[in-house]
């Protein structure tokens, strides 16, 4: 599912109010209700309730449907894993994963994945106008950049990470996440979820089909980072490398969920 490219209008993702839509497991409620027991604005201005359900859905916190003038939302097993471990989402893990899941190639956000998967593998920085020329000419469509470089950067960011940073008014720059050993758990969860996602009927990749798939470009790594990572789930079990080639066969010895009971805040 891909949501409309301007979906968000002036709306960017805010952390209080996805919090508040993964603090319970099921709900059926109309949008109004939704406003008033969980303090998010609605109306014809000012209307967060489904831009942020949407948000929700996007990072796979949850899951909703509309039924007539009702919304039923029955939150994911990683919304259920992330509120319990980090209820306001304010850990840089909890971030770094829904930094994630917005990018990822398969991402109803269709901005946010353009700039950190496709746009990112030709630019280290950029201004508004580079990326806004690239959009309208992969999507032929007028866009609203606020609502992503506002989930980044200015006040209240919800990935607070310094995945981008601004140099001045106009100038950006994409920032990278360090290869820390104890993440290592975490990462083989994004890659294992991503190569599934690739084609979830394989258990075996190449280096290259992931080098050049987007998936560094995500977290802003090169191609030493990404033959380390490697080694390091590999030590861990997680998937078995064919070292003989330079491009390494990497065989999938787990699924994205079997490795979630290991991931831990530190």
């Amino acid at each position: 599912m891909k949501f409309a490219l301007n979906f968000h209008q002036t709306f960017k993702p805010e952390r209080t109010h996805i919090s508040s839509l993964i603090s319970f497991q099921k709900l059926s409620a109309t949008k109004e209700e939704i406003s008033h027991k969980y303090a998010i604005p609605t109306g014809k201005t000012s209307g967060k309730v489904e831009v942020n359900l949407k948000y929700a859905q996007a990072a796979s916190l949850l899951t909703y449907q509309r039924d007539k003038g009702n919304y039923n939302i029955c939150r994911s097993y990683i919304g259920d894993f992330l509120y319990d471990n980090d209820e306001y989402l304010e850990d840089d893990l909890s971030q770094m994963l829904i930094h994630y899941m917005f990018c990822k190639k398969n991402s109803p956000l269709i901005l946010w994945s353009l700039l950190f998967n496709d746009f990112h593998k030709s630019y280290k920085s950029f201004n508004r106008e580079n990326f806004q020329q690239f959009v309208e000419k992969r999507l032929d469509s007028k866009i609203n950049l606020s609502p992503l470089l506002g989930t980044y950067i200015g006040e209240n960011p919800l990935i607070d990470i310094k995945l981008l940073k601004q140099d001045g008014n106009n100038k950006f720059t994409f920032g990278k996440i360090n290869m820390i050993n104890q993440y290592v758990y975490w990462f083989a969860f994004f890659m294992l979820d991503f190569l599934t996602e690739i084609d979830n009927s394989r258990l075996d990749f190449t280096f290259s089909e992931i080098q050049y798939s987007g998936f560094p470009e995500i977290f802003g790594w090169n191609s030493s980072d990404m033959k380390n990572l490697l080694h390091l789930i590999e030590k861990i079990g997680v998937v078995s490398l064919n070292k003989q080639f330079d491009n390494y066969h990497i065989y999938l010895n787990k699924n994205p969920k079997e490795i979630l009971a290991n991931l831990i805040y530190i």
